[in-house]
């Protein structure tokens, strides 16, 4: 383990933690959170998308790279201080993989991915994003790769990039796109 906040026993409490979503986040505000933000992979959320989509990748794998850093924006909308410090020194570390039996099976150290991941599963947060979608964000940070179709792929399109995109048009186009894979027009975290 790499430091104490990485053990069976505290990524279970974080689980139980997380289970009830405490609030609800329109699509919007996270975008506007992420905008101007100091993390280049916040910044750029749009630029790796709208890479995959002229590179005519299927939509679902395209507002995959998009969402894929949404757990990142629980630095700015946690509630509580102690968690945000928890995500920020938990994050700065590799996942690693601590129980395997299947991949749908395995625990991972409790970071930004781990938590979007779960956040996903949660029936308040109702999507039609396939299982490939929700395992590249869960093992993004990961080194599993051969077993996650697609992963190689998914990874080299976070390559920071200089980034000239309208910020506002790519909202304007994303986040209708969000809505065919979204029932809500938001997530519950």
């Amino acid at each position: 383990m790499n430091n104490e906040k990485q053990s069976l026993e505290f990524i279970l409490e974080m689980r139980q933690r997380f289970k009830q979503p405490k609030f609800f986040i329109e699509f919007t505000e996270i975008f506007d959170n992420f905008h101007d933000s100091n993390d280049p992979d916040l910044n750029n959320t749009f630029l790796f998308a709208e890479e995959a989509f002229n590179n005519k990748q299927p939509i679902w794998f395209v507002l995959t790279i998009l969402i894929a850093n949404f757990g990142k924006m629980i630095i700015f909308h946690l509630k509580s201080k102690d968690d945000a410090h928890i995500f920020e020194k938990i994050d700065n570390k590799r996942s690693y993989v601590i129980s395997k039996q299947s991949l749908d099976d395995c625990i991972l150290s409790y970071g930004y991915n781990e938590y979007l991941y779960h956040l996903l599963l949660n029936q308040l947060n109702k999507n039609s994003l396939p299982k490939d979608s929700l395992q590249l964000i869960r093992y993004k940070n990961t080194d599993i790769q051969e077993e996650i179709p697609n992963m190689e792929q998914f990874r080299k399109y976070f390559e920071v990039k200089k980034n000239e995109l309208n910020w506002d048009k790519m909202k304007k186009k994303y986040i209708p796109l969000l809505k065919l894979y979204f029932k809500n027009n938001g997530l519950y975290m």
